[in-house]
């Protein structure tokens, strides 16, 4: 997958996701950016997300 778009903030931005179905849950991910950067977000819409991001080094 190829990113698109600089920020979380405004549509337009490559995103994969999964709609929460129960009041709680628990998830597990693993992130490889390679000589890149890659993220997660808990995400309701544009104003309201939480994000994590790595890169190489």
């Amino acid at each position: 997958m190829t990113a698109t778009g600089n920020s979380l903030d405004r549509p337009g931005h490559t995103f994969v996701g999964r709609r929460q179905q129960h009041p709680d849950c628990r998830a597990a991910a693993r992130l490889e950016p390679g000589t890149a950067r890659a993220g997660l977000s808990v995400r309701l819409d544009e104003a309201h997300h939480y994000d994590l991001e790595i890169a190489a080094g």
